[in-house]
């Protein structure tokens, strides 16, 4: 229930923020009067509770605050060591950064991504000097 109310409260300031960017057609007066005064402090508490919520429920995040799945973020960076390894991806100068591709913020996902990291790094190889990543259409993201 307090997913889908915040969900809907997300999405609604989306709506607002997206549609309210052109010139002159949302103000602050019609997001008050929208939303009423609070809304913004109301909508950062009600994350805040939600938060605390998943992290009583033992889905706090992807590992890296001592939760049971491990290490997400070390899990992304074998996947594009593994990746940047290829004999026929350094000769083509096309590598992956791992800043980019594992952001710290995976380890704050109530996902355990562990098995599709280790699924996608398996599925890396060459064929010859051309790259063969057909593979990685079989490894499947973890859902809720």
């Amino acid at each position: 229930m307090k997913r889908n109310l915040l969900s809907l409260a997300a999405l609604g300031l989306f709506t607002v923020l997206a549609f309210g960017s052109k010139q002159d057609s949302f103000d602050d007066d019609d997001f008050e009067d929208l939303f009423g005064d609070d809304f913004e402090a109301e909508l950062e508490a009600a994350m805040e509770e939600a938060l605390a919520d998943l992290e009583e429920d033992g889905a706090a995040g992807g590992g890296g605050d001592g939760s049971s799945y491990g290490d997400n973020v070390e899990a992304c960076h074998g996947y594009v060591e593994k990746y940047n390894s290829l004999s026929c991806l350094k000769s083509a100068g096309v590598q992956l950064a791992a800043g980019d591709m594992c952001p710290v913020a995976l380890n704050k996902s109530p996902l355990d991504m562990r098995d599709y990291y280790a699924c996608m790094a398996a599925a890396c190889k060459c064929n010859g000097s051309i790259p063969d990543l057909a593979g990685v259409s079989d490894c499947k993201m973890p859902n809720l």
